[in-house]
């Protein structure tokens, strides 16, 4: 939170996109004010938290590529 806050309060027009596991949505709808949108983390090979979608790596990183 401190540093969402730190962002917005820095670059007020920035537009800020979180990057987090999918249960991380909950936390970029409540705090709408701090995040503009919330792109979900599929899981990647070596990150235990998450179990890796292997289908979606690849749109996940396309998308992450082609945001302005």
């Amino acid at each position: 939170m401190p540093a969402l806050r730190s962002l917005r309060s820095a670059y007020p027009d920035a537009e800020i996109t979180l990057i987090g596991l999918p249960w991380a949505q909950e936390f970029a709808a409540r705090f709408g004010r701090l995040v503009d949108e919330f792109l979900p983390f599929p899981g990647f090979p070596g990150f235990p938290e998450e179990t890796p979608r292997s289908k979606d790596i690849v749109s996940f990183l396309l998308t992450c590529q082609h945001e302005p």
